[in-house]
């Protein structure tokens, strides 16, 4: 059975819908034995292939490259915040290390969303899943 507790979740400016990453989709498409395709690029995936699903559409899907080259999101933050897989390429001086600026939980090297215009504004996954 799926977990849907222990999945990561993303958000994509092309689907309005959290997505959740699973890696054995043959749980969810039995018929086909797993196999799954991009909804965005097209590209077919397998078992073993990172797949970001949307349970609410029971068949949008897209690729890790797709789900990372997502360029923007909207908050009520003023400007748009991008979707930075690895925060110690914006912060290396603290390795990686830094924190929700609505939360206020700290996030060391988990994925974040960043302000490019304000240079030091980040919100968690889970900020931005609820809309702040």
């Amino acid at each position: 059975m799926f977990d849907w507790k222990n999945a990561s979740m993303e958000l994509h400016q092309k689907h309005p819908h959290p997505l959740k990453m699973y890696k054995d989709m043959s749980q969810i498409y039995v018929a086909y034995g797993g196999n799954w395709k991009c909804d965005l690029c097209g590209r077919n995936g397998g078992v073993g292939m990172e797949c970001y699903h949307c349970f609410e559409c029971k068949n949008f899907d897209l690729c890790s490259a797709c789900v990372g080259n997502n360029p923007t999101i909207s908050s009520s933050h003023p400007h748009p915040l991008t979707f930075v897989p690895n925060p110690a390429q914006i912060y290396p001086h603290t390795s990686g290390g830094w924190k929700c600026d609505f939360c206020g939980k700290s996030g060391f090297n988990k994925k974040m969303y960043h302000c490019y215009t304000c240079t030091n504004f980040d919100l968690c996954e889970n900020c931005v899943i609820y809309k702040v």
